[in-house]
């Protein structure tokens, strides 16, 4: 999913106890470009990726919300995306665990969150 780009944390050891890792993370980049991110161009269409949050809670769940902007023939159009699910941790690495049975593993460190998923890189920070 382009916008189920990932969601994560809890808390992870760092050696000096546990690290609070949920808050709400914003997208940043995907593949090192900022937003809007264009996922597809060709001929009269584009789609962009705009934002996306994901909100971490304390209980180990997740929820996320983000946007695409599909532009066909001068045509513009926002779809609003959203996913939710629970989340494990060790050390720095995340899963998450979408409500539709699917899974992405990422990585949390000093605020930053980098989800690889379906071919992108997406780095959300809080």
């Amino acid at each position: 999913m382009v916008l189920a780009l990932a969601g994560f944390a809890a808390c992870g050891d760092s050696g000096t106890g546990l690290v609070s890792v949920e808050g709400t993370y914003t997208l940043r980049s995907i593949n090192g470009t900022n937003l809007p991110y264009i996922v597809l161009q060709s001929g009269t269409q584009k789609i962009e990726v705009v934002d996306d949050v994901i909100s971490l809670a304390t209980n180990g769940t997740y929820t996320e919300v983000g946007h695409t902007r599909t532009t066909l023939n001068g045509q513009v159009t926002t779809d609003t995306g959203t996913d939710n699910g629970s989340y494990t941790t060790a050390g720095t690495s995340i899963t998450l665990r979408s409500s539709d049975g699917s899974s992405t593993i990422g990585t949390i460190n000093g605020g930053t969150l980098t989800v690889v998923d379906q071919g992108l890189s997406a780095v959300f920070t809080r």
